[in-house]
């Protein structure tokens, strides 16, 4: 088991990247918010005050992390609509086939999981949605799955932003564009 400080260093989002991800929801408006992969909770307050007042389903697998998530929210900030479930991915998704158009994967750091994630998004998702992984370069094995995920994204408009890479899934939108933000 990690001591907190161990997780709020290396197993949370910056409020930098917190904020982003707030604003692109904020830009994109989307229907259904999803994260994958909960933490200690505090990015999901900034998706789901983002999306507030439609709920935001929340799936951690470690049940020490999944506790405190819901004691943090239940304790401080239970205003939001936050749905908190322990579950593995695949259970999750297997049980819950809705279409989500907006999914942050935050839980997946290796390149299987991560590459069967966006493979499963791709095929069983609407029209419209932004797929945005977190930590791409945090690993080789996550450095190679975002290679894998830019490389099969055709139809997509696909951004590098170094820490999250941002896949956006929209027929409206012109592609076969890379950008890089830096």
């Amino acid at each position: 088991f990690r001591a907190v400080k161990h997780i709020i260093r290396w197993g949370i989002s910056s409020h930098s990247k917190a904020r982003m991800l707030f604003q692109l929801i904020r830009f994109f408006n989307p229907e259904r918010v999803l994260e994958l992969g909960t933490s200690i909770g505090l990015t999901t307050l900034y998706l789901a005050s983002a999306q507030y007042p439609r709920p935001v389903p929340s799936v951690e697998a470690n049940a020490a992390y999944f506790e405190f998530a819901k004691r943090l929210h239940a304790q401080h900030i239970s205003k939001l609509n936050i749905l908190f479930f322990h579950s593995t991915f695949e259970t999750f998704l297997n049980a819950n086939p809705d279409v989500y158009d907006f999914i942050f994967i935050d839980g997946a750091h290796d390149y299987h999981t991560t590459v069967k994630l966006f493979e499963y998004f791709n095929l069983h998702q609407g029209p419209r949605q932004v797929l945005v992984f977190d930590d791409i370069y945090w690993s080789p094995q996550m450095t190679k799955a975002w290679k894998h995920i830019t490389e099969n994204a055709t139809g997509h408009l696909v951004l590098d932003a170094f820490s999250i890479g941002i896949v956006i899934k929209n027929d409206n939108l012109r592609t076969g564009y890379r950008y890089h933000i830096k």
